[in-house]
Order: C-alpha cells, then sequence, then structure tokens
C-alpha cells in the first residue's frame, strides 16, 4: 500500500529525465577522452593539468615522471606519441608500438622524479 503512494507521488518521467540529462556530457566527456586523446598525453594530462595551475605562481616546480622507452645497451629515450598505444604492460596502460620495437626498443619504464619549473613543463606539454 505505501509503495503505491510513493509511486504516485514521485514523478517518475521527471527521474528519467533527469538522469539522461546529465548523463549525457559524461558520456560525451567519456566518449572524447577514449577516442580523441592520445595515449601518450593521456598519460600526462594530470601533470599538465597541475603545472598549468601552478603557473600561475612565478618560480613554481612540478614533479613529473617522464615515459621513457628502453632497450638494452641502448640509453632511455622520452617516448613520443608514435612510440606508445594503448595495452597493458606491467603497471602502464601503454606499451610499446611494433614500429618501436623493430627499431630495436623493449619495453616502457617511468624515470625518477624530476623537479622542473612549470613554465616551462607547461609550454613542453602543451
Amino acid at each position: 500500500m505505501r509503495l503505491q503512494r510513493i509511486r504516485r507521488a514521485f514523478p517518475w518521467r521527471t527521474a528519467a529525465l533527469m538522469v539522461a540529462l546529465l548523463g549525457a556530457p559524461v558520456l560525451a566527456f567519456a566518449a572524447w577522452f577514449v577516442w580523441e586523446i592520445e595515449p601518450l598525453q593521456s598519460y600526462y594530462l594530470l601533470d599538465y593539468r597541475q603545472c598549468s595551475k601552478a603557473a600561475e605562481k612565478a618560480g613554481s616546480a612540478t614533479e613529473i615522471r617522464w615515459l621513457m622507452k628502453t632497450a638494452q645497451r641502448r640509453k632511455s629515450l622520452p617516448a613520443i606519441p608514435s612510440d606508445v598505444t594503448t595495452g597493458k604492460a606491467g603497471n602502464l596502460s601503454l606499451h610499446l608500438t611494433s614500429a618501436a620495437i623493430k627499431s630495436g626498443w623493449i619495453g616502457l619504464e617511468k624515470s625518477a622524479p624530476e623537479l622542473v619549473y612549470s613554465g616551462e613543463l607547461k609550454d613542453a606539454l602543451g
């Protein structure tokens, strides 16, 4: 008996419309994030946000861990967008492309934390 009163009192159509209106922007952002952002951009996205905020203060620095491609008997180099693709490799959600593997690179790893001036980092990542 009580459940019928709640059903009549609550406007289900209005609630469904509100969920649809609020859910559409979330779904649009998720689709944009998945299809439009390159894998390397998504790796540095939070660092870019942090350095953008910190760049407003003169002389501020941001800690970053660069994504490095590695190989035996070769010096590690920063990965570039053509070197990485999505996929699980160790604790990263990125792995090397077949072109990078053919070039002799065998893996990806994060560098040691490094402090970089926020303004310079924003320019480098932007």
